[in-house]
């Protein structure tokens, strides 16, 4: 590819130079009112395409639009695509001077040239103007001296367009199988027997835990002392799953097993958490162990669902809390009077799935409207 050197603003002297430049009206923020129609109002600011809200005043005062916006203090440079007002008469609308290329992916490639071409002359401390525009130069691609390759500017740019397509495509291939991974799942389909599970409705019973657990407190531990490691360190917050720290092993002190424990805070907050890797609870933390042994991750996910039922009612215990706990119960289906483990497991295991659905769905949306935006832009 072969580049040359282009004079950015038109001098009708020499009869040379890319664009109309003009210095756009002012419309001071004082004399707007936010959000009071649908034509753009911009600012010099790099966020939001320079977009501030979008409002109604006299259509005199329009900058026209399928252009190049530049922030005349900051030189954020942008193409806009609608008609818009500006902030600042120091900011400049730059228009393309041949008219059968003023197209958004031209425009893109010119504005990106403008600002990589120019960013080290122009900032807070010596903005751009309409009088210093006309003795700049940028370089541009062009097919022999002085004639512009307008087609690989547009080819470049649709290049770009449809890598971002593709990265988000492949984004979203990684995020399911990072979904799928941490859910323990081959797949996120809703079955006939993941349906069964959704239309049972299972038996419930009341169920006190320290008949279900063995409940071990905390000794101290002073946090800030503690070396950073991997072992997570469950302590009194509902933040970050309850873990305040992953540290080293810690002398003279039971490291419990995530496959057979739940953790629960109940000192200034109740909220009980399971836990993807064994650990250790600080201080008057609670450990519930399982009397009847391990329990996989959607049991335990279930179970402290039904714990964290109880926040509401837990208030006055939670700022007094004591080495054991009150007589609490949870609500849990159940089977020949005892909890009902199997459909636990199958309910949080759909729950997980349309986790993950939401989350792709999401994802899908992203991607189409990336391609409206594209194929709307461009036409």
């Amino acid at each position: 590819m072969r580049w040359g050197k282009f004079k950015l603003a038109y001098d009708k002297n020499s009869n040379k130079g890319l664009f109309d430049v003009f210095n756009t009206n002012s419309i001071l923020s004082r004399d707007i009112i936010e959000n009071s129609g649908d034509i753009p109002y911009l600012t010099a600011s790099k966020k939001n395409n320079a977009v501030s809200t979008y409002i109604s005043l006299d259509e005199k005062l329009i900058e026209k639009g399928n252009s190049i916006f530049i922030g005349g203090k900051t030189f954020v440079v942008t193409y806009q695509k609608k008609d818009y007002f500006s902030n600042d008469s120091h900011n400049l609308a730059l228009h393309l001077r041949d008219e059968t290329h003023r197209n958004k992916r031209i425009y893109l490639f010119l504005a990106t040239s403008i600002y990589v071409g120019l960013r080290n002359k122009y900032s807070w401390e010596g903005s751009i103007s309409k009088a210093k525009a006309k003795t700049d130069f940028i370089w541009l691609p062009q097919k022999t001296d002085n004639v512009l390759d307008f087609e690989y500017m547009e080819a470049y740019i649709a290049y770009i367009e449809n890598q971002h397509i593709m990265n988000l495509e492949n984004n979203r291939k990684n995020l399911s199988k990072t979904y799928l991974g941490v859910a323990g799942l081959n797949n996120y389909s809703i079955s006939s027997d993941d349906k069964k599970i959704l239309m049972h409705k299972p038996k419930w019973g009341s169920f006190e835990i320290d008949n279900l657990f063995h409940i071990i407190t905390g000794g101290d531990v002073i946090i800030s002392r503690t070396k950073s490691g991997n072992i997570p360190l469950i302590s009194h917050q509902h933040k970050n799953n309850g873990i305040a720290k992953t540290i080293i092993p810690l002398k003279n002190r039971v490291l419990l097993k995530a496959e057979e424990t739940i953790a629960l805070a109940d000192r200034g907050v109740f909220y009980a958490t399971c836990q993807k890797n064994d650990f250790y609870i600080g201080t008057r933390v609670k450990a519930l162990v399982f009397k009847d042994g391990e329990k996989s991750e959607n049991v335990r996910l279930f179970l402290v669902s039904a714990m964290n039922k109880l926040q509401p009612m837990f208030d006055e215990y939670a700022n007094n809390a004591t080495d054991k706990l009150p007589k609490l119960k949870i609500q849990l289906p159940k089977i020949n009077k005892v909890p009902d483990y199997n459909y636990m497991n199958s309910y949080i295991k759909v729950q997980k799935k349309f986790a993950i659905i939401d989350v792709m769905n999401d994802y899908d949306l992203r991607i189409e409207a990336m391609k409206h935006i594209i194929n709307e832009n461009n036409h």
